[in-house]
Order: structure tokens, then C-alpha cells, then sequence
């Protein structure tokens, strides 16, 4: 579905992406692990468009989206969140959710409705439809956060640290949400620094460290990889 093609991102003579190459099938849930600074944001930037690489290529679905802009990338399938959720503040819930499933595939407000309200209900929001997105707590946030992508209709869904900040039971709370869309059939790549979060999900993991892929495999093979040990979890 995702083909990542040698995909560089250099800033001066700094090479936070440094060539990159990286595939993910439709339905697959892939996880990314890293060290601060390894690139893992840039590269989502780079996907979803925020950013235009230095050298390389992306393809979805074999179509080359390489310098297409984000809203073109959102309407051909492509949703994520970001690590500080940034809502609409005096917006309700709801007509957070709103705004993206109409703007992004154009859809009237009669025809969304239907389907934010199934959102809604799926990211556990319901009750908080008419509150005022400014008043809600950390985990609202986050599941308002995923809600928004998912108010696209993404067949890629790119999630930045979404469970970060949150306790124990609020980081369960968030893991049942996300794999009920993993059931659904919507890809997704996760960037992610709580590690057994991550493994609940993902059937596969890649690993970033200064810019490069240094390993993939399942998550058994992974975190059982010396150089995973060794460079993000700091024993031999």
C-alpha cells in the first residue's frame, strides 16, 4: 500500500532522513521504534506531506505522491494524527470531528453526520459531543486527536505518540479503540515510545536510529536484536 523509496530529508548538513526504504501492505499494523532524534516525526512529515523531501520517493498505491500536497494526500486515503493534539479549542467535540469528515472528502454536513456520530461512538466520545474541546482531559484529548483522522476516512492511518502522557489505564482505554480500527481493516503505522503499547498492536516493527532503518522484524525478533538493546534500550 506505503512504498518508501530511498527517501532522504537533509536540513543544511544535517541528514535527519537518510535513505530510507520501507514498505507496508494493506491492513498491516506497523510499528515504529527510535530514540529521540532518530527521524521518526520528519518521516511522518515527509508522508503525509508536511514536508517535501530532499531526495527519494513515495508511492500509495503505486501512485507516486512524492510532491503532492496534504489535503491532496488526505483525500486519496491518507489521516494521522500528531504528537500535541491542537483542536479547535471553542469548537464542541462534535463539530471538531465535523470539520474534518466534510472538509476533507468534501462531504455536506447531512450526509458526515451520520458517520461522526459512529466515531464518536467508536473513540468513546459520545458523552462529550457537546463539550467545548478546551475543557477535556488528556485521554479525550488524545481519542478527539484520533478522531479527527479518522473523521477523513483514512486507509492509512499514521498515529504520532498518541498514547504518551497517559497513565496505565488510559493508555488500555486508548489500545481497545485502536484495535477495533485495526479489525476494521485500516492500515496503520505507528510511531510510538511505549514499548508494550506498541507490541499490542503492531505485527511488525522497524527500528530508526540517526536517521536510518536499522532493523525489522516481528516484535519478538525485534526487541530481541542486540542493536535494539544496545542503541534504544540501553542494555547489551
Amino acid at each position: 500500500m506505503l512504498e518508501v523509496l530511498q527517501l532522504k530529508k537533509h536540513f543544511g548538513a544535517l541528514k535527519v532522513i537518510d535513505g530510507i526504504d520501507l514498505s507496508v501492505a494493506r491492513g498491516e499494523a506497523l510499528g515504529i521504534l527510535g530514540p529521540n532524534g532518530a527521524g521518526k516525526s520528519t518521516l511522518f512529515n515527509l508522508i503525509s506531506g508536511n514536508l517535501r523531501p530532499t531526495e527519494g520517493s513515495i508511492r500509495l498505491d503505486g501512485k507516486d505522491i512524492t510532491r503532492a500536497n496534504p489535503w491532496t494526500r488526505v483525500r486519496g486515503g491518507i489521516g494521522r494524527t500528531f504528537q500535541i493534539p491542537h483542536p479547535f479549542v471553542h469548537l464542541s467535540v462534535f463539530e471538531n470531528v465535523l470539520v474534518s469528515a466534510t472538509q476533507a472528502k468534501g462531504r455536506g454536513i447531512a450526509v458526515a453526520r451520520p458517520e461522526v456520530n459512529r466515531i464518536l461512538d467508536l473513540c468513546k466520545l459520545s458523552h462529550r459531543a457537546r463539550t467545548p474541546a478546551g475543557e477535556l482531559p488528556l485521554l479525550d484529548l488524545k481519542r478527539l486527536e484520533l478522531a479527527k483522522a479518522l473523521g477523513t476516512s483514512p486507509q492509512l492511518l499514521l498515529l504520532d505518540e498518541i498514547a504518551g502522557g497517559l497513565t496505565n489505564s488510559e493508555c488500555g482505554a486508548l489500545l481497545d479503540i485502536l484495535e477495533t480500527i485495526k479489525a476494521e481493516g485500516v492500515t496503520i503505522v505507528w510511531i510510538e515510545h511505549i514499548v508494550h503499547a506498541l507490541i499490542r498492536v503492531a505485527t511488525r516493527l522497524v527500528v530508526l536510529a540517526e536517521g536510518s532503518l536499522i532493523t525489522s522484524g516481528t516484535p519478538e525478533q525485534v526487541m530481541a536484536d542486540p542493536k535494539v538493546r544496545n542503541l534504544y534500550l540501553g542494555v547489551e
